[in-house]
């Protein structure tokens, strides 16, 4: 049974729990400033690969990573000056990896060379990250090809039954995807999506 909190009331003890569960390797629901995001420590094979099994998501789509500040994407991939303001700006980027950190699992099938990155753009969220102190697999919460969860009362028991914490804050959800810019091979980057 999942653990809920409320993200606007969050005290000391319970993100220092929330933080040792993502550290225990448990699957978390996050708001972020888009969407609701289905997390884990990007280390943890068995939690990725439990969140490709709860969205039904295929390998052949890798997983992007959620990150507190520009010195942790620096640690992890290669930031081109030109994409630091999308960054900034919440967009999901993607870089070619610096380091292999992470598990195999969040490149599913694809090529470990890049990375997806996004730093939200909402201090609340930022700051909560800076806790956890080290990038998060975050994709939406929903089965692949249904829309994302962007209210948590409609979360639906499918999911929840694989859910280990539940942090509420529907009011920092847009409801609007990030874009995704890709930089690996282009300085001036390519708009995705």
């Amino acid at each position: 049974m999942a653990l809920f909190y409320e993200f606007a009331k969050l005290n000391n003890e319970q993100i220092n729990s929330i933080v040792n569960g993502f550290n225990e390797g448990k699957i978390v629901i996050l708001p972020t400033e888009t969407v609701y995001g289905l997390c884990c420590i990007a280390t943890n094979t068995e939690a990725i690969k439990k969140i490709y099994k709860i969205k039904k998501r295929s390998f052949d789509k890798p997983l992007s990573v959620l990150v507190s500040n520009i010195d942790q994407v620096n640690n992890i991939a290669m930031l081109k000056t030109q994409a630091i303001n999308d960054l900034k700006l919440g967009n999901t980027i993607i870089l070619k990896t610096k380091t292999n950190n992470f598990s195999k699992a969040i490149y599913g099938n694809q090529d470990q060379n890049t990375i997806g990155i996004r730093m939200p753009n909402n201090c609340d969220i930022l700051k909560f990250l800076s806790f956890i102190n080290q990038p998060i697999v975050a994709t939406s919460v929903n089965l692949s090809n249904e829309p994302p969860l962007i209210a948590i009362n409609n979360l639906s028991d499918q999911i929840l039954s694989y859910i280990d914490i539940v942090i509420s804050g529907d009011q920092f959800c847009s409801g609007v995807p990030s874009s995704i810019i890709d930089y690996h091979l282009d300085s001036q980057g390519i708009k995705l999506r």
